[in-house]
């Protein structure tokens, strides 16, 4: 560009010398020039000096451009410090490539200027005229604006048109990166929200989930043996643990047997409205619920009869049974109609007293009165066993007997039903039946206590009553009970005879809180179901109303109402009792406790 310049300024000289031919002498020429040329130079040391300046300004400009990058490169988070560097280090070298070529456009101008001159010099020397010093001067190539070429800039726009292009790089850089970070943390954010939201739905969902597990743990449900066989699976899953489980972790102590019974029981009991807590106290003959004469079959009648009062059991007689498959379904459909489990009980005491036999459904099987004075004990548990087989068979889970009274009194009801009047072998015989019948899942109530073997009939409507004292009781009639109770036998029935031993009241014995809290429970440590005799006897019916008998028994401390006169008078008084306070729901709820105790048993792995 410096060499065009100089062309052109060659030929515009050869004009003007043209021009001037015939001018003034050749010395005057020489001394204007001399002039011109002091001039010149002064002119060419500003424009260097100002070159110089416009240079110290660009590289200031540089400076502050770097420090600036520098700057922002240091506010950059972590993620970007990297890229920062680079970019800082690529603007350096541009830089420093720039500075390299400024001074070298320099240094080659100051040489063409140089050059220039000289020639210039050479040329006017021979050219010059006598003509006036100031007409002959000639503005140097570098000092004629007109004869700059169009398509080049001066060099001072194009030093500012190139830092222009390094600062707009540079901002243009540092817009980039800003948008770029602002690209980075909106990710991130959108990121961290996601994470958050991932986090409370699954807290949300634990929280449903452990509302609802509690929901359905605290719902009405029926005691279903269905409903029983679960909650025993829930317990098995506690009392394994995961063997994923840490094992830092403390291990809950395994339940005991009675642990998990009581568990069972008391949640099955909690769920009952009061009006089937009441009913499940009373053991009624099926025509009792339905109103039929002779019940032989469980259809619609039975099964309405159930859900309007869940009684606690059934008891079946003779007459209920007709063939083996009926007798079967009736006792399989009755269970399947109950929303509670059942007491489905007989009277099995082998000998003349089994209804079984009497309906010619079973083998005879030896009696209390013959096992006793035959003296085999181990006769005693034959029976049982086969008792107890054949019950299991049928669908029975309930036996009423065996008779433990003590024969010592030939005018007694009970001395052809009793083993002997020895309490330590009727102990040991009567212990012998029960575990024959325990083996096949039968519960066996014992009678009658507190020992009816003195007893003797006192009127015509069968009442009977004791002259013992209390020593002579507990030294004889008490032992076999004493002995079972220690054994753990599920069900004792207390003799409605009469006996002034413990009560001067003279009442019968199911009725005295004397005989049933104070000597059973307390004295001789029973925890089991106490059931009264039959109520519906006359020796009860002539003296009692069926709802005043069914109340005395239970305050007495009584649990279960075994054949009222009339189930629904006495059903209705129990009820009627409980709701205005005369009995406490409490007291009904620890008589529940034991009956469902003996229910659920078989259902319990010890």
């Amino acid at each position: 560009m410096g060499k065009n310049r100089h062309k052109k300024g060659n030929k515009h000289n050869v004009q003007a010398n043209d021009q001037i031919e015939n001018k003034k002498k050749e010395q005057e020429a020489a001394k204007a020039e001399e002039t011109k040329t002091e001039e010149a130079k002064v002119e060419e040391a500003k424009a260097e000096e100002a070159k110089a300046d416009d240079a110290t300004k660009v590289e200031e400009t540089s400076k502050k451009e770097e420090k600036n990058s520098k700057d922002l490169a240091e506010s950059k988070e972590e993620q970007n410090k990297k890229e920062d560097k680079e970019t800082s280090d690529s603007a350096e070298e541009k830089s420093e490539k720039d500075k390299k070529e400024d001074s070298k456009d320099q240094a080659d101008e100051k040489q063409s200027d140089e050059k220039q001159s000289e020639e210039n010099k050479s040329e006017e020397n021979k050219t010059s005229t006598d003509n006036d010093p100031a007409e002959t001067y000639v503005r140097k190539p570098w000092e004629r604006k007109d004869i700059i070429p169009e398509d080049e800039e001066p060099y001072e726009e194009n030093k500012k048109s190139k830092n222009v292009v390094l600062m707009q790089s540079a901002l243009d850089k540092r817009l980039e990166r800003k948008k770029r970070r602002k690209r980075n943390q909106t990710i991130a954010y959108l990121t961290l929200v996601l994470v958050l939201l991932l986090l409370a739905t699954g807290v949300f969902n634990l929280i449903n989930m452990l509302r609802d597990m509690k929901t359905t743990g605290n719902t009405n449900q029926t005691v279903e043996s269905s409903q029983v066989e679960e909650i025993l699976t829930s317990e098995e899953s506690i009392e394994a643990p995961s063997e994923e489980l840490p094992s830092e972790e403390p291990v809950e102590p395994e339940l005991t047997y009675e642990e998990k019974l009581d568990e069972i029981v008391n949640a099955g009991i909690e769920v009952m409205p009061l009006e089937d807590k009441v009913a499940g106290l009373f053991l009624v003959s099926p025509e009792a619920i339905t109103g039929v004469e002779t019940v032989i079959q469980a259809g619609e009648g039975t099964k309405e009869a159930l859900a309007q009062k869940a009684v606690g059991g059934l008891i079946y007689n003779k007459k209920n049974m007709k063939s083996e498959e009926q007798l079967k379904e009736m006792i399989q459909n009755t269970k399947e109609y109950s929303k509670y489990p059942l007491f489905i009980a007989v009277t099995e005491e082998g000998g003349p007293v089994s209804n079984l036999n009497a309906a010619e459904l079973t083998e005879k099987v030896a009696g209390a009165s013959e096992i006793g004075q035959g003296g085999v004990e181990s006769q005693a548990y034959e029976a049982g066993n086969a008792i107890g087989t054949y019950l299991e068979a049928y669908g029975f889970n309930l036996d009423m007997g065996p008779v433990v009274d003590l024969a010592t009194n030939s005018d007694s009801p009970m001395y052809s039903r009793s083993y002997s009047a020895d309490g330590t072998v009727v102990s040991t015989m009567a212990g012998n039946m029960i575990q024959g019948l325990k083996e096949h899942q039968i519960s066996a109530c014992i009678k009658h206590f507190p020992g009816a073997g003195s007893a003797i009939k006192t009127g015509d409507n069968g009442r009977t009553s004791s002259a013992q004292t209390a020593e002579e009781f507990a030294a004889a009639d008490l032992i076999p009970f004493q002995s079972l109770v220690n054994s753990g036998v599920d069900m004792i029935m207390v003799s409605s005879m009469l006996s002034g031993a413990w009560d001067e009241r003279e009442i019968p014995c199911c009725f005295s809180s004397s005989v049933v809290k104070e000597i059973l429970r307390e004295q001789m440590g029973y925890d089991g179901v106490v059931i009264t005799d039959a109520l519906n006897e006359q020796a009860i019916t002539d003296y009692y109303a069926a709802d005043e008998a069914a109340v005395m028994a239970l305050k007495a401390g009584c649990d279960m109402i075994y054949m009222p006169e009339d189930f629904e008078q006495a059903y209705q008084g129990v009820l009627k009792a409980v709701q205005d306070g005369v009995i406490s729901e409490d007291r009904i709820d620890d008589a529940l406790r034991r009956i469902y105790r003996i229910k659920y048993a078989s259902m319990v792995s010890e």
